[in-house]
């Protein structure tokens, strides 16, 4: 009672997942994932995941990885991440044919440019921007993501939640996605991967406040 007085999460409840949101918003996420797994069984297979809202990513990552070994008969560990970003604000109309497009994700540390579909400096006082529809394609090592001619890709962590630690209850680092980075102009530092990673630039599946 004293928790849903002050807006926290019960303790009793954390079971479910982790989250620094306050009860209320907390709520409202909780509604969301189950409204994706009632569409899923009920509809069918969504477009595009909302990956923030399972209480196991990875698993969800690695059953991807899993679909493609079968396909190309090759062992699991073979296998490694090819990323594609849509527009800002696109509508997906149909799965993607290999992989799954995902959703969910808010960068921190940087800003992502739509129409150059890369991360850039970050506007001031603005902590995070919502990121667009990732493809997340398996493939096998040899075919590796490489960045084009003139452009670095940036090895960006990602995290369930805002602390990047952990905490005792669940582990926050997930997994690293390539973020492409601006091609610089007489070797600005941002166009090179150690000024991202001194930034501390991540990515975030949920913030502590209101996802706007």
């Amino acid at each position: 009672m004293f928790s849903l007085f002050e807006n926290k999460v019960p303790e009793r409840w954390k079971f479910a997942y982790y989250s620094l949101k306050p009860l209320s918003l907390w709520m409202a996420d909780l509604n969301k994932r189950v409204d994706q797994l009632r569409n899923w069984v009920n509809k069918g297979q969504p477009n595009v995941f909302w990956i923030s809202g399972f209480s196991f990513p990875t698993g969800f990552t690695t059953a991807l990885q899993q679909e493609a070994s079968r396909k190309a008969n090759k062992p699991i560990d073979q296998f490694t991440w090819e990323f594609s970003f849509e527009k800002l604000d696109t509508t997906v109309l149909s799965p993607a044919r290999e992989g799954a497009y995902i959703n969910g994700l808010w960068l921190e540390g940087a800003k992502w440019d739509g129409d150059k579909n890369c991360i850039t400096e970050p506007e001031p006082m603005k902590l995070f921007y919502k990121m667009p529809v990732i493809q997340f394609k398996p493939v096998l090592t040899e075919g590796k993501q490489k960045g084009k001619k003139g452009q670095n890709l940036y090895q960006c962590p990602t995290y369930m939640y805002p602390i990047r630690t952990g905490v005792v209850e669940r582990k926050s680092y997930m997994f690293t996605v390539m973020l492409p980075i601006k091609p610089g102009i007489n070797n600005t530092p941002s166009s090179d991967q150690d000024f991202w990673t001194k930034r501390g630039a991540a990515l975030l599946m949920s913030l502590a406040g209101e996802e706007l």
